[in-house]
């Protein structure tokens, strides 16, 4: 399994995508401006084969992905 870990867009994104080869894209977004007008600002976490985005403001989860393969 492959990870590709992106940024520079300032929008959160933990996607599984069957069109780039196998590849799970995350982006875990801003944490200090966000693009999305009203989002809070994220951080994003990859451990024990978990995608895990946070809301900084409230701890919420926002997105939680597995790894193909894990789990």
């Amino acid at each position: 399994m492959r990870v590709a870990l992106i940024s520079d867009t300032h929008v959160d994104l933990a996607a599984w995508e069957k069109a780039m080869d196998g590849v799970m894209l995350v982006n875990a977004g801003s944490c200090a401006i966000p693009k999305q007008d009203g989002e809070a600002p994220t951080v994003g976490l990859l451990e024990d084969g978990r995608v895990t985005i946070f809301n900084i403001d409230s701890g919420d989860v926002l997105i939680e992905e597995m790894l193909p393969g894990h789990g």
